[in-house]
């Protein structure tokens, strides 16, 4: 049967509007729940009527939905740290990363040199590790962190990855101390070589 009351355009943006929404409820089987739909629909009418989305558009959106649902519920980050087993969060205001200083000990292999800094470059080849505040000596020359830095960038450009290298140099340490911060927000670990593989 054919629609004889709207045009073609119309009738796909609003196909496309439809599919927008089920994507951000999940695409739910039927019956649809129209109470879910309202609310989505009360957090961010502007872009679940907008035919015209770009990635750019899609993230504010999510940041939008996600702002208005902590705001409503704040619980719902805790939650979320509980659901998931989260052991450490990024405070891009603070510019600190809290971490859980009980994680068991299987979890702490960095200061017990069963990973190095080639093992965190390999791994970050096949998902988006990166070099996040590796704790380095504090005489480490700047040949050495550009050659560090120069890996990372090699696999970011290479897998077309967002992959960053936030390099931890402690003054007064040297290979193989141990690590003295006076910091709730970073935890210890003993400072590897560069040759560890």
């Amino acid at each position: 049967m054919k629609n004889v009351f709207l045009r073609e355009r119309t009738a796909r943006d609003i196909n496309g509007l439809v599919a927008k929404v089920l994507r951000d409820l999940g695409n739910p089987e039927p019956p649809l729940n129209l109470g879910s739909v309202r609310e989505l629909l009360r957090l961010d009418r502007q872009y679940d009527s907008s035919t015209e989305d770009g990635a750019l558009r899609e993230v504010a959106h999510r940041l939008t939905i996600a702002g208005k649902q902590v705001l409503a519920r704040p619980a719902l980050l805790l939650d979320v740290i509980k659901k998931w087993d989260l052991r450490a969060l990024f405070i891009p205001d603070g510019k600190r990363i809290l971490i859980d200083t009980n994680l068991p000990e299987p979890k702490q292999r960095w200061s017990e040199g069963h990973i190095s800094i080639d093992a965190l470059l390999s791994y970050s080849a096949v998902c988006g590790t990166g070099l996040d505040t590796i704790p380095l000596p504090g005489d480490i020359t700047a040949d050495q962190l550009s050659l560090i830095i120069g890996d990372m960038a090699s696999l970011a450009f290479k897998w077309r990855k967002p992959l960053s290298a936030r390099l931890l140099p402690v003054l007064g340490k040297g290979w193989g101390e141990m690590t003295e911060f006076d910091d709730p927000f970073l935890v210890n670990a003993k400072l590897q070589s560069l040759d560890v593989k």
